[in-house]
């Protein structure tokens, strides 16, 4: 089993955190403030195989004097943030992007290249993917422009704080981050450009696109999955808001250089998107 065994430092305290196991689910387990980890050692035995289990101990080190109440809610708030950065890896999970990206383009690349397909069905699979596309992009162009207010704001830690609230209490923006049936329509064009193709001249590309939507339905309700994505950035955004408005002066800056990393990467992954979307109409149109 992998552990690892590690102390937070927060100028004269000490924080000892532990972490077992490596499963992508997280477990926080929360002692009593007079009790140590060593509470949660027949839990760890009994489920560090299936989950990854992080402890800390309230019963901190610290030098000379005893801690203060707000001294121990700074303690905490940092080495909250610094576990929530190991275990989550700042943001949500954008794995769904990849299975889209990969279908958009294994479409294009059939359409534009495979035999056997009738003039008028190779119109409308174009037309669909083409919407497809277009719809994708201009959401995640939306999005993008929505997080303006947020990196203006990235030199002051108090209106930054404001800016990550706003955004990730923002609906609308949640809304359009995914266009309406998404799922239904990527999975129709495959399911539509697969029944146009002759398996056993095509072979190779049918198993492809099989292999495709089956990533999509292993995901199970992808439309969902993409909500849960766009979530669980936005509770990040609004934990680091609050991390920002409480803390003091050292840990908001540190906050908000972390604030700036999660949304560079997130931002990356639509731009990434985005590309993708555009390449997959420029090759079926040139």
């Amino acid at each position: 089993m992998n552990i690892i065994k590690n102390e937070i430092k927060y100028k004269r305290f000490l924080i000892p955190y532990r972490v077992y196991g490596e499963s992508d689910t997280c477990l926080l387990c929360i002692n009593g403030t007079q009790q140590t980890m060593g509470v949660w050692r027949q839990f760890i035995s009994m489920f560090s195989k299936k989950y990854k289990i992080v402890l800390f101990d309230f019963r901190v080190n610290a030098v000379n004097k005893p801690l203060t109440l707000e001294e121990f809610k700074i303690a905490s708030l940092r080495m909250g943030a610094q576990i929530r950065e190991y275990t989550e890896g700042g943001g949500g999970s954008m794995d769904f992007l990849s299975i889209l990206k990969d279908a958009v383009k294994e479409c294009s690349r059939v359409i534009k290249f495979g035999a056997g397909i009738q003039s008028k069905a190779r119109n409308r699979l174009i037309n669909d993917l083409q919407n497809i596309c277009s719809r994708v992009e201009s959401a995640y162009s939306a999005v993008l422009a929505r997080l303006h207010p947020v990196k203006d704001s990235f030199q002051n830690p108090k209106a930054l704080a404001k800016e990550l609230k706003r955004f990730a209490a923002d609906s609308k923006t949640r809304k359009v981050f995914k266009p309406d049936h998404l799922c239904g329509e990527v999975d129709t064009l495959l399911m539509d450009l697969e029944s146009n193709l002759d398996p056993l001249k095509y072979s190779i590309d049918v198993r492809k696109i099989s292999s495709l939507r089956d990533n999509i339905q292993r995901v199970g309700n992808f439309d969902m999955e993409m909500f849960e994505a766009y979530d669980q950035f936005t509770r990040e955004l609004d934990s680091l808001g609050m991390d920002i408005e409480t803390a003091d002066a050292e840990l908001k800056e540190e906050r908000s250089v972390y604030a700036r990393h999660v949304i560079s990467d997130f931002e990356k992954d639509l731009f990434d998107a985005i590309k993708s979307m555009r390449e997959a109409k420029d090759l079926i149109l040139h």
